[in-house]
C-alpha cells in the first residue's frame, strides 16, 4: 500500500525493509514508484502465541529510548490476534543546538471468522518534535571545492531549539483475505494516511562565499498530505498441463491531496553571519522571525492540489522447465491531476494521462537451487507538472517521462546455504525529461542515464560467524540537457558505496550467547548541484558492538563512528561524531 509521508516515521513497528530495484514494479508501480526503485516497509503482524519484548537504550548526547512489542491471542481458539508496539525517544544534539522528541504507537489485529477468511486491521501514529533544517544551498560566490574546506566549527549549530516543530503521521489500514479455492486467494485492502504539521519553521542556509552564510527561513502555517489507497488482488498458483503458473491480477486506486498554507516569498532572510566569527552567532529566535515577517508584510498563500491514479496490472511467473522460469508483467495507469485551488479560486489546470508499463524477466538455473542466471527489463514513468512551452508559449501538459531498465546477473546459493551472493549490472535510460531553458520556458527532450554494478555477499562459514558485505558503482549522467548540465552527474549521487559487517557469537559452552561485531560503511563524494563545483567529501565510518544474548534477556554495547570522523550527509548537514549506546532487552 502506497504512502506519501511528509513526516519521517520511526522503525519501531517494522519487521524488515525490502529494497526493490528498478523503475517500476507490478504491485509497486504507478505514481509512488521512483526510477531507482521502491522501499517497502513490512510492518509487524500478530501471531498465535503470547510473546513480547521490552527494550531500553541509553547513549551519547542525551539519548533515551524505550520500546515495547507485545503479541497476544485474544481468545482461546486463537482466531483473534493482537500485536501492539509503542516507543518513546528523546535525544539532544552533539551540536550546541538541536533535539528530537518522538513517540508513537502501532496496533495490528487479525481475526479469522472461518478457515477461509482473515480480516486485518492496522493503525499507527508517530508524533515527532524536532528542528527542521533544509539542505544546504551553495551559491556562485563559493570558491571552496568542499564543505570540509570551509573549516566550520563542527559543534556550532546555525539554528536553535526555539524553532522546534511538532509534526504527526497517522496511518490506518483494513484488509480482507479470502481463500477462493486451493489455487486462488482474494485480498481486498484499504489504507489511509495523513502526515504534516502546523506552524512549522524550515531553516535553510545559503553559502554566499567562503566566509559568509546567509540564514533563511520559511513558515508553513499548515501543511498536510492526505492519501487513500485501495487494492484488489487475486493471487493464483496453478498448472496448465504440466506448466506451473504463479500469477497476480489486481486493481489499484491511489489519491493524494496536498493542503499548503505557507509564507510567500518562499525563503525570507534572517541574517548573514561570518562562518568563523569569534563572537559566535545569535541563536535563531521565533520572536525575531515573527518581527521580520511583520516588518516585511509577508503574506501567506493557501494552495490545494490533488491527483488520482487508477491502475490495473497482472504478472505471471511460468516454470517453463525445472531450471527455466519466465515472467511477464504489465501495468496500466490512468493519472488524473485535479484542478488546483489558489486562495479559494479554482484554476483550470487539471489533466489526465494513460500509460502502460511492461516488465519481463528470465531466470535460468544451470545448477538447480545453487546457481541462477537472471535478466530483466522494466519500464517506469512519471507525470511531470505542466509548464510553459518554449515553442507554443502556452501552458503545456507534458506526456509522461519514460524510464527503461535492463539488468542481468547471477545469484549464488552455495555450501548448503552458507554462502549467498548476487552480482548484477543495470542500465536505466530516462527519456522525454522536461528541462528548463532558463527563461521560464521548458522543452521535453531531455535524457538521463544511470548505469552500474552491484555486488553483495552473505556468508556463514562457521557456526556463529556471519559476514555481510556489499558494493555499488553508479554512473548517473545527464546525457541531453542544457549546455551547462550536459554530461554532468545528478546531484547527491555518489559513484561508489560499500558496506560490511562481521559478527561472531558463541554457540556452546558456559559463555553461550556472548558475541561481538564490527563493520563499516563507505560513501563516495557527492555534489550539491549539477555544476560539480561544491561537494560533500567521501566518508568511511566504522562501528563495533559486544553483546550477551540469552533466551530471556539481551545486553548490548555499541559504538558508532569509532574513529570520530567529521562527516556530512548528502545534504551538507553535519552528522554525529563518536556515539556509544547501551541497550538492555527483556523477552517474555
Amino acid at each position: 500500500m502506497a504512502l506519501d509521508a511528509r513526516t519521517q516515521t520511526d522503525i519501531f513497528n517494522l519487521e524488515r525493509v525490502e529494497v526493490l530495484k528498478g523503475p517500476s514494479g507490478t504491485l509497486f508501480g504507478g505514481q509512488m514508484a521512483g526510477y531507482g526503485g521502491v522501499v517497502n516497509n513490512v510492518t509487524k503482524k500478530p501471531f498465535e502465541s503470547f510473546r513480547g519484548e521490552v527494550t531500553y537504550t541509553a547513549g551519547s548526547f542525551g539519548l533515551n529510548r524505550f520500546t515495547a512489542d507485545v503479541n497476544s491471542p485474544l481468545n482461546a481458539d486463537r482466531t483473534a490476534l493482537m500485536r501492539v508496539n509503542v516507543f518513546g525517544h528523546s535525544e539532544n544534539s552533539f551540536q550546541d543546538y538541536g533535539f528530537l522528541r518522538n513517540a508513537g504507537a502501532a496496533v495490528s489485529l487479525a481475526f479469522k471468522p472461518n478457515d477461509k477468511t482473515t480480516v486485518r486491521f492496522d493503525a499507527d501514529v508517530t508524533i515527532p518534535t524536532k528542528n527542521l533544517n533544509g539542505y544546504t544551498r551553495p551559491t556562485k560566490g563559493l570558491t571552496a571545492s568542499s564543505i570540509r574546506d570551509l573549516h566550520m566549527d563542527f559543534k556550532r549549530s546555525l539554528s536553535s531549539d526555539d524553532i522546534g516543530t511538532p509534526r504527526s503521521t497517522v496511518n490506518a489500514m483494513a484488509e480482507i483475505e479470502r481463500k477462493l479455492s486451493d489455487h486462488w486467494i482474494s485480498r481486498t485492502s484499504y489504507q489511509h494516511g495523513q502526515s504534516g504539521e502546523k506552524g512549522s519553521i524550515f531553516f535553510v542556509t545559503y553559502f554566499l562565499d567562503n566566509e559568509n552564510i546567509q540564514r533563511r527561513f520559511r513558515i508553513f502555517e499548515n501543511y498536510q498530505i492526505v492519501t487513500d489507497n485501495i487494492q484488489q488482488n487475486f493471487t493464483g498458483d496453478f498448472k496448465i498441463g504440466s506448466v506451473r503458473n504463479r500469477m497476480v491480477v489486481g486493481l489499484d486506486y491511489f489519491s493524494r491531496t496536498l493542503h499548503n498554507q505557507s509564507m510567500q516569498p518562499i525563503f525570507q532572510i534572517y541574517d548573514t553571519v561570518a562562518i568563523n566569527d569569534p563572537n559566535g552567532w545569535t541563536p535563531i529566535a521565533k520572536s525575531r522571525i515573527n518581527d521580520i515577517r511583520q516588518e516585511k508584510g509577508q503574506p501567506s498563500t493557501n494552495d490545494i492540489t490533488g491527483e488520482k491514479t487508477y491502475g490495473a496490472y497482472f504478472s505471471d511467473v511460468v516454470n517453463m522447465t525445472d531450471n527455466l522460469m519466465a515472467m511477464l508483467s504489465l501495468r496500466v495507469d490512468r493519472f488524473e491531476r485535479q484542478s488546483s485551488r489558489h486562495n479559494g479560486v479554482e484554476a483550470d489546470d487539471g489533466d489526465g494521462q494513460t500509460q502502460f508499463s511492461p516488465k519481463l524477466g528470465l531466470v535460468y538455473q544451470p545448477v538447480k537451487d545453487k546457481v541462477a542466471l537472471f535478466a530483466s527489463y522494466l519500464n517506469g514513468f512519471s507525470n511531470p507538472a505542466p509548464s510553459l512551452n518554449s515553442e507554443t508559449e502556452t501552458y503545456t501538459y507534458w506526456k509522461p517521462e519514460q524510464a527503461n531498465q535492463w539488468e542481468g546477473g547471477v545469484k549464488l546459493d552455495l555450501l548448503d546455504g552458507k554462502l549467498s551472493s548476487t552480482i548484477s549490472y543495470y542500465n536505466i535510460e530516462v527519456k522525454d525529461k522536461v528541462r528548463s531553458l532558463g527563461d521560464g520556458s521548458s522543452v521535453q527532450d531531455g535524457t538521463q542515464q544511470s548505469k552500474g554494478i552491484e555486488f553483495d555477499i552473505i556468508a556463514n562459514p562457521l557456526p556463529g560467524l556471519n559476514i555481510v558485505a556489499g558494493y555499488g558503482y553508479n554512473d548517473n549522467t545527464f546525457t541531453k540537457d542544457t549546455e551547462a548540465n550536459q554530461g554532468k552527474r545528478a546531484p547527491w549521487t555518489p559513484v561508489n558505496v560499500a558496506n560490511f559487517w562481521l559478527s561472531y557469537r558463541l554457540m556452546t559452552g558456559t559463555a553461550k550467547g556472548l558475541g561481538a561485531g564490527i563493520g563499516g560503511n563507505y560513501a563516495g563524494k557527492t555534489y550539491f548541484d549539477v555544476d560539480e563545483l561544491f561537494s560533500v567529501p567521501s566518508s568511511t565510518l566504522f562501528s563495533a558492538t559486544v553483546f550477551y544474548d540469552q533466551p530471556k534477556y539481551r545486553i548490548g554495547l555499541k559504538c558508532n563512528n569509532l574513529s570520530n570522523e567529521h562527516y556530512w550527509n548528502f545534504y551538507g548537514q553535519p552528522q554525529k561524531p563518536r556515539e556509544v549506546l547501551l541497550n538492555v532487552s527483556y523477552k517474555f
